[in-house]
C-alpha cells in the first residue's frame, strides 16, 4: 500500500471532512434575499476601501447571518473585509 501525504488545500480539505463527520462543523443554508442585502450594504460600506470582490462580501454577509463568531479565510481582500465589518469576535491571519 502506498502512501500519500496530504498537503495545502488538499490536507485541509480532509481535517475538514473529518471534522464534518464527527459533528465539529455543519452543512447549514442561508436565506439568499437576505444574504444579497446584507452584502449589499457591505459592499457600499467597505468596498472601496478593501478592494473585496463581490463573492469576498457575499461570503461575509454568509457567515455574519449563520452566526459565525470567526472568520476564516486565506484571502487577505476577504479577511480585512470581515474585520472592518465588526461582526465577527475574531478573524485570525491565516498563512497558506
Amino acid at each position: 500500500m502506498d502512501t500519500v501525504k496530504l498537503t495545502g488545500s488538499a490536507y485541509v480539505f480532509k481535517l475538514i471532512d473529518e471534522d464534518l463527520g464527527v459533528g465539529r462543523l455543519r452543512h447549514s443554508e442561508v436565506d439568499w434575499h437576505d444574504s444579497f442585502r446584507l452584502a449589499e450594504q457591505l459592499s457600499d460600506s467597505f468596498t472601496v476601501a478593501t478592494g473585496a470582490a463581490s463573492v469576498d462580501v457575499w461570503h461575509v454577509a454568509a457567515a455574519r447571518l449563520l452566526g459565525a463568531d470567526t472568520f476564516w479565510t486565506f484571502d487577505e481582500e476577504q479577511r480585512n473585509l470581515a474585520t472592518r465589518s465588526a461582526y465577527f469576535r475574531r478573524v485570525p491571519k491565516l498563512i497558506p
